[in-house]
């Protein structure tokens, strides 16, 4: 049985990533290793559908989410090259609480230290 998920087109696959970046975001804060892992492989694999396609650049869109997850999990595939927008995602998160603020507070420091890779 194959994880490879099914994605039909980018309308599709910007459904996917919205939904799966709930999950993880819900899933992390509960502590399900499992579904969060399984909600992250889901974001990985829209995000190389979209950027197979060259469509990558349409996730802004999700920046001004109402989710924070969502909007943390955009601002992570476009700080390489949308860093003003993104960095101001993770400063906004960072003022939030629970894990979703120490996962922005992680992202911006491991990212102004230069050892982030996306």
């Amino acid at each position: 049985m194959s994880n490879q998920l099914k994605i039909e087109n980018e309308t599709a696959a910007f459904a996917i990533f919205e939904e799966a970046s709930i999950a993880h975001a819900k899933a992390t804060a509960e502590v399900d290793c499992k579904t969060a892992n399984a909600a992250h492989k889901k974001k990985a694999q829209v995000a190389a559908f979209l950027k197979e396609r060259n469509q990558a650049q349409l996730l802004p869109i999700f920046l001004i989410h109402p989710d924070v997850g969502v909007r943390i999990t955009a601002a992570a595939r476009l700080i390489s090259v949308m860093e003003t927008e993104a960095v101001r995602v993770f400063e906004t998160a960072s003022t939030g609480s629970g894990i979703q603020r120490l996962n922005a507070e992680m992202v911006l420091s491991e990212w102004r230290k230069g050892t982030l890779r996306f």
